[in-house]
């Protein structure tokens, strides 16, 4: 999926005769918001009250949108003005400057009771938006406490779940307690995977240290879905700013290829062999540069 760079020209405004169509310019005056993390994200200002309809739109500056994920490399404000505005079917066309010319396209319209933003022309396959709006107050700032190089997704909870936190306590502490029953640990591990993939299947992790922790929850399982699991939940976590999940990220990988009787590529795990000596065989040590495996965490193995 091409990465589409929201400081850019989006779409394009098509022109022509506009018939007369139920969707006006006054029925989006106001002031809207889009919220990620319970903040302004976006901020849509629409004033129809002279004959020349005029708005402005706020956004963090230096965003970047691919499939719905949002990444701000500057979290100040960013102003741009409307500068021209149509109607298109039942969408509101606008087109916002800001004071270096750049542009940006979108559309309103009404959608199931709700006010939607979007951007004209593009499919809806490519994951990006439309996002639903909610009315606010006349004067809404958008946030500045945006992480830069963040993923961010509507839909974002920057709340823990504190539920999450306790499986995974669970999960650590049982395996410090000695003499350690291996029988009773895969029980109890069972019933922490269970219920950590109900958290997930409900949308109910939130935060880059609720999908860390599920990784490594998901990682004491004992199928290849497992691993391949918690793979996929540590790259959450490292999107939603938790740098530490990159470890967890490399031993899932590598437990999942020894699930399915490949050579591991990180060097992170290790078995006992028949001589009863530890090993990390199979082992494909010539797939990655060791300095690749550094950036992750993962140490130096012969």
């Amino acid at each position: 999926m091409k990465k589409i760079i929201l400081s850019l020209a989006i779409g394009s405004m098509l022109g022509g005769p506009v018939s007369a169509q139920a969707t006006e310019f006054k029925d989006f005056v106001g002031t809207w918001q889009l919220k990620i993390d319970h903040q302004s994200f976006f901020v849509v200002e629409l004033d129809g009250s002279s004959p020349n309809p005029h708005g402005v739109f706020w956004r963090p500056k230096g965003l970047a949108v691919t499939n719905n994920v949002f990444q701000v490399n500057d979290p100040h404000a960013d102003r741009f003005v409307l500068v021209q505005s149509e109607i298109k079917g039942d969408e509101l066309r606008l087109t916002f400057r800001d004071d270096s010319k750049d542009e940006m396209k979108f559309f309103m319209r009404r959608q199931d009771g709700k006010v939607e933003l979007g951007i004209p022309d593009v499919p809806a396959e490519a994951g990006l938006g439309p996002w639903a709006l909610e009315k606010v107050a006349p004067g809404t700032s958008i946030s500045e406490a945006w992480q830069p190089g963040r993923a961010y997704m509507v839909g974002d909870d920057d709340a823990p779940n504190l539920e999450m936190g306790r499986i995974y306590a669970q999960d650590q502490a049982e395996r410090t307690k000695q003499p350690l029953d291996l029988n009773k640990l895969a029980v109890s591990d069972a019933a922490r995977r269970a219920r950590t993939k109900e958290l997930v299947d409900k949308g109910l992790l939130h935060t880059g240290l609720d999908y860390k922790q599920a990784a490594f929850v998901l990682q004491h399982g004992d199928t290849p879905n497992d691993y391949l699991m918690a793979h996929s939940l540590a790259i959450v976590a490292i999107s939603k700013g938790e740098p530490t999940a990159v470890w967890i990220a490399s031993a899932s990988l590598d437990r999942y290829l020894w699930s399915k009787n490949l050579p591991q590529v990180y060097g992170t795990q290790s078995s006992t062999s028949k001589d009863g000596k530890s090993t990390t065989e199979p082992y494909d040590r010539s797939a990655l540069p060791q300095s690749l495996k550094t950036q992750l965490g993962v140490p130096s193995t012969k």
